[in-house]
């Protein structure tokens, strides 16, 4: 038993409702593991970020994310302070309960229900600018992928239907369907400082390795090196995904004509003709311009 003061965030909508049909046997082993457990269970979109700020206010020194990779996106906005730092004294562990289940992959570790073992360590977080939903700049913190073009206009898609057929196949069907439509668009773009304008079908920022229900788009991707892993898709369409889309899901195609793979600490992008929808750790949350740098070291993983 751990004499820790942990918290449990929980949402029992990840994966497609699974996680509140499990909820009593979940807390029941965490309590198992975690003597005084606490825990919260979502009510309504951002609540993971304000009852994660409350955990730690409380003096809770370990917050388990129990639910998706969205979930795990406001958790880890409870560490943000909103601004340029993180909380780096509170550990966070992940049980990976949602649709795509993406973060925890490049660990080596599955989706499904597990006990944390206990490895710490300490990984990066980016922090993005960009324009919301709303029309408003925002500013929020990520620990896996944040992107835009084709995958902004896959997420939008995904989270509008029925993820009953789980991450693969929900991720997939979407892909295929936002590739039928959508076209890239000219985007003019900052790494570091090499500037350049081209028309683009998708722009990855990696801190993690996999996002789209298993695609391995970052195989390179050292969460903890200080850098973004940067992925530009420069051609796609319906063909080419079918041709390539292997590669990607197996981590091979950063060799492929029309992709282009670097790392910088900083990314700027803005629209010059097109759409460009950003996708953040599975959800899309607005549009260019965006900005974008990398904060080395930020969060305490607990494995």
């Amino acid at each position: 038993m751990e004499s820790k003061r942990v918290y449990a965030i929980i949402n029992p909508r990840a994966g497609g409702g699974k996680t509140g049909k499990s909820i009593n046997a979940i807390i029941e082993e965490l309590s198992r593991h975690y003597e005084g457990l606490r825990y919260f269970l979502t009510e309504r979109p951002l609540h993971a970020t304000e009852l994660t700020r409350k955990a730690i206010d409380e003096g809770g020194n370990l917050i388990i994310c129990v639910g998706g990779d969205g979930t795990l996106n406001e958790v880890v906005n409870g560490f943000f302070d909103g601004k340029s730092s993180f909380v780096r004294d509170v550990g966070l562990s992940v049980i990976s309960t949602g649709t795509g289940a993406d973060f925890l992959k490049a660990f080596g570790i599955k989706k499904g229900f597990r006990i944390p073992e206990g490895r710490e360590i300490y990984i990066d977080g980016g922090i993005c600018e960009f324009t919301g939903l709303d029309g408003k700049e925002k500013r929020r913190a990520f620990i896996n992928i944040t992107d835009f073009g084709i995958g902004g206009e896959v997420v939008y898609r995904v989270n509008r239907t029925t993820k009953v057929f789980g991450g693969f196949v929900s991720f997939l069907i979407g892909t295929l369907s936002a590739l039928t439509s959508y076209r890239g668009a000219k985007v003019r773009y900052r790494i570091d400082d090499e500037e350049r304008t081209e028309r683009l079908m998708g722009f990855v920022i990696a801190i993690g390795q996999f996002f789209g229900g298993g695609m391995h788009i970052a195989p390179l991707s050292d969460p903890s090196d200080g850098l973004f892993d940067i992925v530009i898709m420069k051609r796609g369409g319906l063909r080419d995904f079918i041709k390539f889309g292997p590669r990607i899901y197996r981590g091979t195609h950063l060799n492929v004509e029309g992709i282009y793979w670097t790392r910088g600490k900083t990314v700027s992008a803005e629209v010059l003709e097109g759409k460009c929808p950003i996708d953040m750790d599975g959800e899309d949350v607005g549009s260019l311009p965006l900005r974008a740098w990398v904060i080395p070291n930020a969060i305490k993983l607990v494995l």
